[in-house]
């Protein structure tokens, strides 16, 4: 048979197992949220880098196109001269 002293450990154990268990799982939980923060802002941070690129490439298209339409303008005015 057991002893109360035995019994009284082995309930203590469970207990504590059972209590480092919750713990790990609460701490994985926590993990797994903070890796999903870090994720959408990154995810963030990447799109918002794109956005400004793309419009930085659109602002060099629309001089581009203004420049070359002047230019055609010029072409056609000292032609008509």
């Amino acid at each position: 048979m057991k002893s109360l002293l035995q019994t009284e450990l082995s309930e203590l154990k469970e207990r504590l197992n059972a209590e480092k268990e919750a713990w790990e799982q609460n701490y994985m939980k926590k993990q797994e949220a903070w890796l999903v923060a870090k994720e959408r802002e990154m995810k963030e941070t990447v799109r918002q880098e794109r956005d400004r690129e793309i419009e930085l490439v659109i602002g060099r298209l629309e001089e581009d196109g203004v420049q070359a339409r002047e230019e055609c303008e010029r072409a056609a005015e000292s032609r008509i001269k």
